[in-house]
């Protein structure tokens, strides 16, 4: 039984009858196609409404070798955000992954539903298109900026897999996510997923810190010196704040709900908020920081 691939060099779709080369892979001879969805092979069932596999054509795939080779040997520069296809990454990116993720989770996500009901990966974050609305505009306002973003039906089915600047749109531009959650927010039965640029910024900030010993994204034992998240009862509150305020600003201060207006609002040597709450967490954490780094910029990956 054929299936369909999508050649991601070429940009099209193309039957596939059963096994393909994946060379990147170190598969340089054909391979039994699997479902991504399934885990099972694409000659058993029907698949018809299942993510499709990304792989380039017979057609295309020598082509797609060829460039990659020319662009490893330039040292090509690749652009912050985006990963080298078919490379483990190294410790010091899933330490960068594992805070991202963690941050969106325990932040961006905070009071939305994830509707991930197990047709994708276990920590793949799924929302109703009104849900991921909110995810956008929570984002724009932290300058978090999607990379792309699946649309899927509730039962699995991938529909469409769009990426940042497909349209034509600046990078830092968000319009093109909040076009396409108005293209799906009256159809029934649809999830949306997207992948994320956060800014060192906010994985070394001092509101992760604080808390429980134990990372509620992945059951990782916290060491003494690392710090997790500490989420405010009110956050949703916060964001609405955040969102309505037009005034001039550089942030906006979690502990007291208002606006950080310029760097002569912080604490000397701090990043904390001259309000008294912050005034009050500098406090706190002053004998802490006297001992040990509140954050951990070495932290071992977790295997």
């Amino acid at each position: 039984m054929s299936h369909r691939h999508f050649c991601d060099f070429a940009g099209h779709e193309w039957e596939c009858e059963g096994t393909a080369s994946r060379p990147f892979t170190g598969d340089m001879e054909p391979t039994t196609c699997m479902c991504l969805t399934h885990h099972t092979p694409m000659d058993i069932g029907d698949h018809s409404q299942c993510s499709i596999e990304l792989l380039a054509c017979p057609a295309h795939s020598e082509e797609q070798r060829r460039k990659m080779e020319e662009a490893s040997k330039a040292e090509a520069n690749i652009p912050e955000g985006w990963v080298e296809p078919f490379r483990p990454r190294t410790p010091e990116e899933r330490m960068k992954f594992e805070a991202e993720h963690r941050f969106m989770e325990e932040v961006v996500y905070a009071g939305l539903e994830n509707i991930n009901s197990g047709f994708d990966a276990v920590g793949i974050f799924h929302f109703s298109p009104a849900d991921f609305g909110k995810v956008i505009d929570r984002c724009e306002h932290l300058h978090v900026h999607p990379n792309g973003i699946e649309v899927f039906t509730t039962d699995g089915g991938c529909i469409e897999v769009v990426f940042a600047m497909d349209d034509g749109s600046p990078e830092e531009d968000s319009e093109w996510a909040r076009r396409l959650v108005q293209k799906y927010k009256e159809v029934p039965d649809i999830t949306m997923s997207a992948t994320f640029r956060v800014p060192d910024s906010l994985l070394t900030s001092k509101y992760m810190c604080s808390g429980s010993r134990e990372s509620k994204g992945t059951g990782e034992r916290m060491q003494d010196d690392w710090v997790p998240l500490e989420i405010p009862d009110n956050l949703e509150e916060m964001f609405e704040a955040m969102t309505s305020y037009s005034g001039e600003k550089v942030g906006w201060c979690v502990l007291c709900n208002s606006p950080i207006i310029s760097e002569s609002d912080l604490l000397p040597e701090t990043g904390a908020h001259d309000c008294p709450a912050g005034r009050e967490f500098e406090a706190k954490h002053a004998p802490q920081q006297k001992k040990k780094p509140r954050c951990r910029s070495n932290r071992r990956a977790h295997k």
